[in-house]
């Protein structure tokens, strides 16, 4: 199946199509003289699927959907596409479609109100083993067919992602149905500098947790811990974006493209029944757990309580406008400092809602003071009953009027005319806190965008194709022209944009035409070095920006296939063999026919018992 599917989580390109199915008039069924209106039928698609860090698909785990604010009752309207029953959980190895490694497809019930009736508010929320929880909000306004991209991090993610993770193990003992923890449990990671030429990405801040001996533990069952060994696991975020480090480090946004449930996301206030939407700027995150003897999480502490303490980066960013009382900003301001205060927040992963952290004493939201270190280290510290995500985040009110109300622009070419370009829309802050990245997933028009949940706070803009940015000028609703630097617009928020017209530097792409493209799937021979084998029982595919999922026949011996790819679409190709999972960055095909695409998916030992190597893969362009 090929879909034109559109990320909703912050963008939706228009012309979306209403079909409209005229309804038959059968002699003899009904006695009215009158002609009766053709029924409304909407036609909606959702593809939903679970990748890492590196955009790699998952094909183990679940994904669950549950009611956003706004959307009572809209979780249950979802069904698999296969039938017409409702279901909000899913598994991505029984309810996967066959031969995508792990995609849903759903659809909505067929006695589901109309989206332009009752639009969907709904969180999907995923989950894997050995992956962080994390999700993402949506709201859907208009019929249509959505690819929903939920994405997770690995405990244990490679170096090239600016995330730092550190485990300890401690005991604990069962007497009379309570179990305590035998004494204390500590757990640091470490800052790590970057470095281009072994890949590896910069952690700036650090997340340190103290679990103290006699802390009686229960799981999220409430059921008491089991006894015998414990593992602390902490993962520490880095704040700053990938742009400001390397732009070739995944993910490009760095980890705050990993921030759980976006950074664009629903509080709970004072009254959890009534949830807030808004953006958050971030001042560091961190993922913590505990898990028993059985592997079962931890999630009540009692007794005593769990102290966390998160180092803040220097320069991170204080904008202006943060909602909440108590809020702190002192000197050099715009800026975070020592002296200044920083909302604590909790994430529910079942939910995919994140609401302020309780003092475990008073009961109310902490708000913590930054500190600083006799090095000059900014941190702040603060006590849970309760392991989970934290983050210290100021809030950001949307600078449109609603979830709802989007800013729109239009974009031409270089030549005045309707943009055909694909494109993706990167905005950041420059010194970190807040990032965004999404490819534009329609094929229906590259020429007006909408931007859904625009943050209230200076963004730098950009259009890019691949690495290159695109804007040559943007002409607001009112006012002069503007010249872009070198590609890119700063500005006061993203509301700025509407009613305004972006040209790019570029006329429009020829017709697509399909282009062959070879795949290669090798692991690396961890005993010759610079030599590779072909793995003999991979299956891959690509995924295009357009949303398709074309299967690629690797042969059973060779691991080797060939595809055509649409020359005005980039790719993605991912592999799966003996339980490991690869994918390459983002490529076109015209970047790749000549030599082809060899996906390295591991390593193993080459020489054979006679002396001699294994078959080495076919050469291809490394990505």
């Amino acid at each position: 199946m090929d879909l034109q599917m559109k990320n909703v989580n912050v963008l939706r390109f228009k012309s979306l199509v209403v079909g409209l199915v005229s309804a038959s008039i059968l002699p003899g069924c009904f006695n009215d003289s009158k002609a009766k209106s053709p029924a409304v039928v909407e036609t909606s698609s959702f593809r939903v699927q679970m990748v890492d860090q590196s955009g790699a698909r998952l094909s183990t785990g679940s994904i669950r959907i549950v009611d956003a604010v706004g959307g009572d009752g809209d979780a249950p309207r979802f069904s698999l596409a296969s039938d017409d029953n409702s279901k909000t959980d899913y598994s991505v190895v029984d309810d996967a479609v066959a031969g995508t490694g792990g995609v849903v497809d759903l659809n909505l019930l067929s006695t589901s109100p109309l989206i332009s009736d009752d639009p969907l508010d709904v969180v999907f929320v995923g989950s894997a083993p050995n992956f962080v929880s994390s999700s993402s909000l949506q709201s859907i306004t208009a019929p249509g067919d959505y690819l929903i991209t939920i994405t997770l991090t690995a405990i244990n993610s490679p170096a090239s992602v600016p995330v730092a993770s550190q485990s300890a193990t401690g005991s604990a003992t069962s007497a009379g149905g309570v179990t305590n923890t035998v004494a204390d449990i500590s757990s640091s990671t470490i800052t790590r500098a970057a470095d281009s030429v072994s890949n590896t990405a910069a952690v700036k801040g650090t997340t340190s947790v103290t679990v103290p001996a006699g802390t009686q533990l229960k799981t999220s069952t409430g059921a008491p811990a089991a006894p015998g060994e414990l593992t602390l696991t902490v993962v520490h975020f880095d704040n700053d974006t990938g742009a400001d480090v390397d732009p070739d480090f995944v993910p490009s946004n760095g980890s705050l493209a990993l921030f759980p449930g976006g950074l664009d996301t629903t509080i709970e206030d004072d009254d959890p029944s009534t949830p807030e939407s808004g953006s958050f700027s971030s001042a560091g995150f961190a993922a913590i757990e505990l898990r028993d003897s059985n592997g079962d999480l931890i999630t009540e502490f009692s007794g005593n309580p769990v102290s966390i303490e998160i180092t803040i980066p220097a320069g991170t960013p204080f904008p202006a406008g943060a909602t909440g009382a108590g809020l702190v900003d002192t000197a050099p301001v715009g800026t975070v400092n020592a002296g200044d205060t920083v909302p604590v927040w909790t994430y529910n992963e079942l939910t995919g809602k994140w609401k302020p952290q309780l003092d475990p004493d008073t009961g109310l939201p902490i708000i913590a003071t930054v500190e600083s270190k006799s090095d000059n280290t900014l941190f702040v510290s603060f006590e849970t009953d309760h392991l989970t995500y934290f983050n210290l985040d100021y809030w950001y009110n949307y600078c449109n009027s609603s979830v709802y109300a989007p800013a729109s622009f239009n974009v031409i070419d270089a030549a005045g005319q309707p943009n055909a370009r694909q494109f993706s829309l990167s905005y950041y802050q420059s010194s970190g806190g807040w990032a965004r990245t999404k490819r534009a997933y329609s094929l229906d028009t590259f020429s007006s965008v909408d931007v859904y949940r625009a943050p209230n706070f200076p963004v730098v803009f950009e259009l890019k194709e691949g690495s290159e940015s695109l804007i040559a000028t943007f002409e607001p609703a009112a006012g002069d022209p503007i010249l872009s630097q070198n590609g890119k617009l700063s500005l006061s928020n993203i509301c700025e944009l509407d009613g305004g017209t972006i040209k790019l530097n570029k006329t429009n792409p020829g017709a697509p035409t399909n282009i062959p493209v070879d795949f290669t799937v090798v692991n690396s021979c961890s005993d010759v070095p610079g030599e590779f084998i072909a793995v003999s029982d991979a299956t891959g595919f690509v995924t295009g920006g357009d949303s398709s999922v074309v299967n690629v026949p690797l042969g059973a011996s060779t691991g080797t296939g060939i595809v055509n790819l649409s020359s005005n679409v980039d790719f993605i190709f991912s592999a799966t063999a003996g339980g490991s999972t690869n994918s390459t960055p983002t490529f076109t095909p015209a970047q790749v026919s000549e030599n082809g695409v060899r996906l390295v998916l591991g390593s193993q030992t080459c020489i054979t018992t006679t002396g001699g190597t294994g078959a080495t893969g076919t050469a291809g362009t490394a990505l």
